[in-house]
C-alpha cells in the first residue's frame, strides 16, 4: 500500500473506480482547506473589529491619532481612517466567513492591508508589517486558487444555482 492508501484506506479499492473517488477525495479536501483558510481570514478580520466596538471606536480612533503624532501623516488623515477602519475590517471579515463576494473582499483586504503597511512603516513598526505581509500572502493564496476551491461559499451556491438554471433553460 502506498502512503496515500495507508493514510486514506478508504480511498483504496483496487479498479477503476479507485482513481475517481481518490481524485474527488482530493477536490473535497482542497475545497474544505479554500474554505477553513478563507474563514481563519475572515475570523482575524472580524475580531479586530469586535473589540473595538465594544472598547470604544474614538478611543480606537484617538489612540491611532496619538501613536501618528510623530510621523507625517496629519490627524485630519488618521482619524477618518481609524473610525472607518474597524466598520472595514468588520465587513470584509462577513464576507469572507461567508465566502459572499469573496474576490471583491480579498482584493479589499489586500488594500486595507497596503494602508496598513504604509502606516506601520512610517512608525517603523517593522514587526507589523512583518504581520502584515501575512495577511497579504494568505490574500494571495486564496485569490490564486478560489475560482477552483471556493465552492464551501455563499459565492458557490449562487454558481451552482446559477448553472442549474441555464441548464434549465
Amino acid at each position: 500500500m502506498t502512503t496515500d492508501q495507508t493514510t486514506h484506506p478508504e480511498m483504496h479499492h483496487g479498479g477503476g473506480g479507485g482513481n475517481q473517488e481518490r481524485a474527488a477525495s482530493i477536490a473535497n479536501d482542497q475545497q474544505l482547506a479554500y474554505a477553513l483558510l478563507r474563514c481563519a481570514l475572515g475570523t482575524a478580520f472580524l475580531m479586530h473589529f469586535v473589540p473595538r466596538l465594544f472598547g470604544g471606536i474614538d478611543t480606537f480612533a484617538e489612540n491611532m491619532v496619538k501613536d501618528f503624532a510623530n510621523t507625517a501623516l496629519p490627524a485630519l488623515l488618521v482619524r477618518p481612517f481609524a473610525l472607518a477602519l474597524p466598520f472595514v475590517e468588520g465587513i470584509l471579515g462577513v464576507l469572507l466567513i461567508a465566502g459572499f463576494r469573496t474576490r471583491e473582499a480579498i482584493v479589499a483586504v489586500v488594500a486595507v492591508m497596503l494602508l496598513l503597511i504604509f502606516g506601520s512603516s512610517l512608525q517603523n513598526g517593522w514587526q507589523a508589517v512583518s504581520i502584515q505581509l501575512l495577511y497579504v500572502l494568505l490574500a494571495y493564496i486564496l485569490l490564486a486558487q478560489r475560482s477552483a476551491s471556493n465552492t464551501l461559499s455563499v459565492d458557490g451556491l449562487i454558481a451552482r444555482r446559477n448553472a442549474k438554471s441555464s441548464q434549465q433553460a
